[in-house]
């Protein structure tokens, strides 16, 4: 059950659906349903419990995504992916995706750990790609694709790993 709450909150983060400025599902209720969904995993792989810790933090780190508040000369953007976020999104993944890589080699399913530690490298990539728009936003729009593909490759991941018991 843990994994697809991870797998919903993870959703939930994905999409950004505003209404006059509003967020109506922010991004830290994604993060807490995450937050919940690795407590009820944390016995499979003591990389969860750093996972845990970083979903945490990431709760409190998207808050601001609540309200768009446009500020002359300074990009929402760069606020909504701070280098900060940056570089904990990239740690919780690793612990994430290399906790599910551990569980899925313990019981033997080699197609779930090559996933894990695949969808952990497109998710530093990724990361990368947004510190690189933050200094140049020229390269915007193929590394918004290549962040939505990175996402999906990690929703196929997360519902692969939901068969953990």
């Amino acid at each position: 059950m843990g994994f697809k709450k991870i797998f919903i909150g993870t959703i939930l983060i994905l999409q950004d659906f505003k209404i006059l400025g509003l967020n109506i599902l922010p991004d830290f209720i994604g993060y807490i349903i995450i937050f919940i969904g690795l407590s009820e995993i944390i016995h499979l792989s003591s990389k969860f419990k750093i996972a845990k810790i970083m979903s945490f933090i990431l709760i409190f780190l998207s808050i601001p995504d609540i309200y768009f508040i446009p500020i002359p000369f300074i990009p929402y953007y760069f606020f909504k992916h701070t280098i900060i976020y940056t570089v904990i999104y990239i740690i919780f993944s690793y612990f994430l995706f290399i906790g599910i890589k551990e569980t899925a080699t313990s019981i033997h399913n080699s197609n779930l750990a090559k996933m894990s530690l695949f969808s952990w490298l497109l998710a530093v990539v990724s990361g990368i790609g947004s510190v690189i728009i933050i200094i140049n936003p020229f390269f915007m729009i193929l590394i918004h694709t290549f962040m939505i593909v990175t996402l999906v490759i990690q929703l196929f991941t997360l519902s692969m790993a939901k068969y953990i018991k």
